[in-house]
């Protein structure tokens, strides 16, 4: 957007069939009126125990139109010091970055906290989107299913949980 468009003399034409070429010109790409806006999809775990690291991943978002998306991090807003570090640390992440790792040093244990991502387009569409987390002070239950994210049960089948 604001980029110019430079365009050869003689290589574009109005239909096959004719022998009408555009000279040499040059046009400013313009912002798109109503771009639209992508996808915003933040997953990780809601509950962590102390040893727990905090992994996130917005990689399913979509709707770059082919492009690649900018993420932002952060949290909302707290005035708790120990959120304030944490909340730097996101910030921190390169906007390329769709899968964050905290170590679990980083996270403070006995907080709630909501993670933020805001997703924007080359347009400069942008979609938000929020994950509550709870990092306790003591060791957690946790429980993981491996295998597809979706998954059709029928009766009589056997479902195994690790």
């Amino acid at each position: 957007v604001g980029d110019p468009l430079d365009i050869r003399g003689n290589t574009l034409r109005s239909f096959a069939q004719t022998s009408l070429y555009i000279g040499n010109a040059s046009v400013i790409i313009e912002p798109v009126a109503n771009p639209v806006p992508p996808v915003a999809v933040l997953s990780g775990l809601e509950v962590l125990g102390p040893c727990d690291d905090l992994r996130l991943d917005a990689s399913l978002s979509s709707g770059s139109g082919g492009r690649p998306l900018r993420y932002t991090w952060g949290l909302a807003p707290s005035f708790h010091p120990a959120d304030q570090a944490l909340a730097s640390t996101l910030q921190a992440v390169p906007a390329t970055t769709a899968s964050v790792t905290l170590r679990n040093s980083s996270v403070p244990a006995g907080r709630t906290f909501q993670v933020v991502l805001r997703v924007s387009t080359f347009l400069g569409a942008s979609a938000t989107t929020s994950l509550q987390v709870t990092k306790f002070p003591l060791p957690v239950p946790l429980l993981q299913l491996v295998g597809p994210s979706s998954r059709s049960i029928v009766p009589g089948s056997s479902v195994w949980i690790r």
